[in-house]
């Protein structure tokens, strides 16, 4: 996981939504299945930014979205930020 962040891929593209939109409108438009999309709730702790993605993803072709309620630095510590997930959805 750390090698694919490093890179500037996974969730890294967190700062990036940009990227993020043109990657699953690619991926959407060349799949012959539904295209499912998982994000994290953020990169940096404290600066939750999945609820402004959620729609760019939808409308660029996803048909659903998985948020992990963790932030990339969290990683799988700490508590899960379930009321931020149900707030984006």
């Amino acid at each position: 996981m750390d090698v694919l962040v490093s890179k500037g891929d996974g969730s890294s593209l967190l700062n990036k939504p940009m990227r993020i939109k043109r990657i699953v409108q690619a991926s959407s438009a060349t799949a012959e299945r539904s295209l499912t999309v998982k994000v994290r709730t953020t990169f940096f702790e404290g600066r939750n930014c999945a609820d402004s993605l959620v729609s760019d993803i939808y409308d660029s072709g996803a048909s659903a979205i998985t948020i992990h309620g963790r932030s990339q630095q969290q990683c799988y510590s700490k508590f899960a930020g379930f009321d931020y997930t149900n707030q984006c959805a």
